[in-house]
């Protein structure tokens, strides 16, 4: 149910700055691909070099809902 699935992204460190407060990504787009399992997020400018980290939920036709994490860097 691409209405109710999502993501949330953060920048969770930044290069040269220790103790690094996260700081939320908005203007992050997501759909579903048209195989129905695959969720895209469209973001509004690239990312800067730094460390983040991505939560994403997913709900599916029957409700049940689903979710996951993972962080990534950017260089």
């Amino acid at each position: 149910m691409p209405r109710l699935s999502g993501i949330d992204l953060a920048m969770t460190g930044m290069p040269g700055m220790a103790n690094h407060a996260p700081m939320k990504i908005g203007g992050v787009r997501t759909t579903v691909g048209e195989d129905g399992k695959t969720l895209i997020a469209t973001l509004p400018r690239p990312l800067a070099a730094g460390t983040y980290k991505l939560d994403w939920h997913a709900v599916s036709v029957d409700t049940h809902r689903i979710a996951g994490s993972l962080t990534f860097t950017v260089r």
